[in-house]
């Protein structure tokens, strides 16, 4: 076949169209003999994948698994009698595994649970395909292949259908979670490159181990010697430097972080142990004695010494809705709002505070944060929470149908009845004026400033990013309070979200302050190291209160100025070779 600098530049399509034949049908003929085809294989090797991803998460966090939990399935893409059969057998795999994932979601919608796995199982045989046409037609190695198809299918399940569900990303488990675990380095790339680009890192290893596994190790020289692949030593040798890369980025990040940083304020966060159930609502003595739980926390923890400048409850913690309209016209609210009046006065404190925000006409309901100054008064300003839970928070698709939307109430929802909440506008930023001694104030800014990422919102890291910067690319805040309600679930759950919070402050050099009803409260440095939690390592989950000195920074990061752009490109080339690989699909089998 006559090369293309020896023909017309308009053969050159047609000259790389042929040449890929003829490669894809000598690799077939290489891979004839070690096909996997007993489905049986299929389950074994897919399985040996989903145990390790299933023990690299929060609670059990064997983080290590991380690197080599792909091979397995990898193997299998590439060794696959067919891909139907590969799709199949991985769906199914991907299926029982979201099921045994998502159990904490039991307790609020057995059925959504359900459905939710299943449409989450789609994206491992999605993945898997990708991987295999990149490396069989297009002969892209499984080490850059992996991690392309995977960051690919984690870019679009955050991202889609209604925001998406951006959990159990494979780079979240090399989060910490707990104080005793110290600092990841290699996380530390996410200041560039997000959270996806962590999970690039750790599949390339995996990437690596396929192709050792698949690819002729062994090369023949002369006479009988043999001679090691050069192919797998280049693979080798790239590993080994974009690790080494990575690893002394952390290294070097991780001690910049902790030079910039600066103390600001003390934070105290709130954690309430009050159950929730979408079975049966709470008595009035029930909220009562709840209510009176949160005010003596709150008094005890404003006697400390030195005391905090700021105290933090979680989200919707307040049982009537705090803002003006309400105020003038509910008696409950009224009296609520007395109670905080009082209790700010007595502990002359700022207090930010979970509530509802309602309005009659036109009816709009908020899951809001407010906020209270030590003079007793309520700051106009209020943030409302953008990203709203479907299904929890609102029923997206189905608006304007009527008995749909009841149906998707009845099964779908923890709900017996509509609750649509209304969705913010924009993020707001709090700036609290502090009352500092003089001796305190060339070491303490006069005042902090401070976003509030409501319940899941610390998992959307678009959404963070917009809080913390400014279109300019400034930063706005000094640091994320997270207001979360995570009783409604089992307590696996809330290890996990603590694990991916971490991630929001690597990203955006801002430590993170969380209070959570029933955990896990507490700090996160702006390197990603948990500082403080509540309770003890044994339970983290019971009534409690911590207070810790926040640390700010004047670092910018890449993330914050482009965000997912390199995921984005990532997807965008991963989808462009895919589509050239449809080419070859039919000779796969």
């Amino acid at each position: 076949m006559m090369p293309p600098h020896r023909r017309p530049a308009a053969a050159w399509l047609r000259y790389r169209m042929q040449l890929m034949a003829t490669t894809l049908s000598d690799q077939t003929v290489q891979m004839h003999s070690t096909r996997m085809r007993p489905v049986g294989a299929y389950f074994i090797v897919l399985g040996m994948t989903a145990v390790m991803l299933a023990l690299i998460f929060a609670p059990v966090g064997w983080s290590a698994l991380a690197f080599v939990a792909l091979a397995p399935a990898a193997v299998a893409a590439v060794r696959a009698g067919g891909t139907r059969r590969l799709i199949w057998t991985s769906y199914v795999v991907a299926a029982l595994w979201w099921l045994w994932m998502l159990r904490w979601l039991i307790p609020v919608t057995g059925f959504g649970y359900v459905l939710l796995a299943g449409f989450m199982a789609v994206y491992l045989p999605a993945s898997l395909v990708m991987l295999r046409w990149l490396h069989l037609v297009l002969r892209v190695p499984v080490m850059f292949a992996l991690p392309m198809a995977w960051v690919t299918c984690e870019l679009v399940r955050s991202s889609w259908p209604s925001g998406g569900f951006a959990w159990f990303m494979l780079g979240h488990s090399l989060a910490p979670y707990e104080p005793a675990h110290g600092l990841s380095r290699l996380i530390q790339v996410a200041d560039m490159v997000g959270d996806y680009g962590v999970s690039f890192l750790v599949a390339m290893t995996s990437g690596l181990i396929a192709d050792a596994l698949t690819m002729q190790l062994y090369l023949r020289g002369r006479g009988s010697r043999r001679r090691v692949n050069p192919r797998v030593t280049v693979l080798a040798g790239v590993w080994a430097a974009v690790m080494a890369v990575a690893m002394t980025y952390g290294y070097i990040r991780i001690e910049q972080v902790k030079r910039a940083e600066t103390p600001i304020a003390r934070l105290a966060v709130v954690q309430t142990d009050v159950p929730v159930s979408n079975r049966e609502r709470p008595k009035p003595g029930q909220v009562q004695q709840a209510w009176q739980t949160m005010l003596g926390l709150t008094l005890l923890v404003a006697k400390e010494d030195p005391k905090p400048d700021v105290i933090v409850w979680p989200e919707t913690v307040v049982p009537a809705a705090l803002n003006a309209e309400a105020l003038e016209t509910v008696a409950e609210s009224a009296q609520y709002d007395g109670d905080i009046r009082d209790l700010v006065r007595t502990t002359r404190v700022h207090l930010l505070v979970g509530a509802p925000a309602a309005y009659h006409e036109p009816y709009h309901h908020y899951n809001a944060a407010f906020h209270y100054r030590p003079d007793a008064s309520q700051a106009t300003r209020r943030y409302d929470k953008i990203h709203r839970v479907p299904f929890g928070e609102y029923i997206p698709w189905v608006e304007w149908w009527p008995w749909l939307k009841q149906q998707f109430i009845a099964h779908l929802t923890p709900y017996d009845h509509d609750y649509t909440l209304t969705a913010g506008r924009a993020p707001a930023v709090f700036e609290m004026a502090l009352d500092i001694p003089p001796a305190d104030a060339a070491t303490r800014s006069h005042t902090v400033r401070l976003a509030t990422p409501i319940c899941f919102e610390d998992t959307d890291a678009r959404l963070c990013r917009q809080m913390v910067y400014g279109r300019d690319g400034r930063k706005r805040v000094d640091v994320l309070v997270n207001l979360t309600n995570d009783a409604w679930f089992w307590p696996q759950e809330r290890v996990q979200h603590l694990q991916i919070a971490v991630f929001r402050s690597v990203e955006n050099r801002v430590p993170i302050a969380r209070s959570v009803n029933t955990g896990v409260s507490g700090f996160i440095s702006a390197a990603g190291e948990i500082l403080k939690l509540a309770g003890e390592p044994s339970n983290r989950l019971g009534r409690s209160v911590v207070i810790q000195q926040i640390k700010t920074n004047d670092i910018v990061t890449i993330f914050g100025g482009v965000g997912h752009v390199p995921a984005v490109a990532v997807a965008v080339l991963t989808v462009g070779l895919c589509l050239a690989g449809l080419i070859g699909r039919r000779r796969l089998g």
